[in-house]
């Protein structure tokens, strides 16, 4: 199983139990893949996995946005 599929695993699992899947998984520019669930009591909760680690400048790039490192 590939760190994507995990991330879809964990959404199935989590609307089998009843969570209102709120937010679909569905990868990210700056490379994790994520989804968002509301649970029984009405928490509302992300859920994200890391699938490629990116640089600042390929983030920027896949992002059409300027990241720069704030340390």
């Amino acid at each position: 199983m590939n760190l994507e599929e995990d991330i879809d695993a964990h959404c199935a699992r989590a609307r089998a139990a009843g969570a209102e899947i709120f937010r679909k998984p569905e990868g990210q520019f700056y490379g994790e893949r994520l989804y968002g669930a509301n649970d029984l009591e009405g928490h509302q909760w992300t859920f994200s996995r890391l699938i490629k680690s990116l640089s600042l400048e390929e983030m920027s790039h896949a992002g059409g946005v300027t990241a720069r490192d704030q340390l």
